[in-house]
């Protein structure tokens, strides 16, 4: 995707609102004001820099629990080192970039701050605007994480079970979803509702892909992945595997 293609999206998609998009991206807040969990210091974070949402082929990291409250997302950490030290590893040829999106910074940021090409922006992650600032629309792939809540029980949710929501092969189709659901450990106090926030995203972002659909056709719609707390919801998870095309690999990362 070239900057003028990734414009015109905006154009198109946003309206007046591009020139705030554009400036945003090109805005830096290194330093997080509230409390953490690093002695003698702040915890600092970098936000993506333009060039690398133009080029894409990134992941974003979306966590959906606490959206629309801040001090929710503060109080717990989000176990984000999990997540970035396997796509870091010594037989990862060309890492990708990361980009997180919280509606506040992680307690636990400084485990993954010092780790190359790894960024964060502060946003909602059911805003497109927020959405558009971490470059969805050129990312890779989009995982939708829903962050620990002390209401569900143990942060780490206990065993996952992979269920497989692609009728492709093995996750490797663009715009494929593939549900993670927690195992029976885990409690349910929000019923059918708990994961309501994760598939809002996940239809926004299908949403978002095919109306840019004829602004892309030089990059491959970007993998979906979703975290689900009852893996029964995967029924309310939009799926239409022929919406892209297979992915083959490219020089973008590994």
């Amino acid at each position: 995707v070239t900057l003028d293609q990734l414009q015109s999206v905006y154009s198109k998609e946003l309206g007046g609102h591009r020139e705030s998009i554009m400036a945003e991206l090109r805005a830096t807040k290194p330093v997080y004001d509230g409390d953490d969990n690093v002695e003698g210091s702040a915890q600092a974070f970098i936000p993506p820099p333009v060039d690398v949402l133009v080029r894409g082929g990134h992941i974003v990291f979306l966590s959906v629990a606490g959206t629309g409250d801040s001090g929710k997302s503060v109080s717990m950490p989000l176990g984000i080192a999990k997540f970035v030290e396997p796509l870091r590893s010594q037989y990862t040829k060309q890492p990708r970039p990361i980009v997180v999106v919280a509606s506040s910074l992680p307690k636990d940021w400084h485990e993954v701050r010092s780790i190359t090409d790894v960024y964060f922006v502060e946003g909602n992650p059911v805003s497109p605007f927020d959405l558009s600032r971490a470059g969805v629309l050129s990312a890779w792939a989009i995982v939708i994480h829903q962050a620990p809540d002390n209401s569900l029980g143990d942060a780490d949710g206990g065993e996952n079970e992979m269920v497989d929501a692609d009728a492709g092969d093995g996750g490797s189709s663009g715009g494929g979803l593939t549900g993670l659901a927690a195992g029976d450990g885990m409690t349910d106090p929000g019923g059918d509702m708990v994961d309501a926030d994760a598939i809002f995203v996940v239809k926004l972002l299908e949403a978002q892909l095919d109306r840019t659909a004829p602004y892309r056709s030089e990059s491959p719609r970007p993998m979906i992945f979703v975290e689900l707390v009852k893996g029964e919801n995967a029924k309310f998870i939009p799926l239409d595997p022929t919406s892209a095309p297979t992915r083959s690999a490219d020089s973008r990362g590994s």
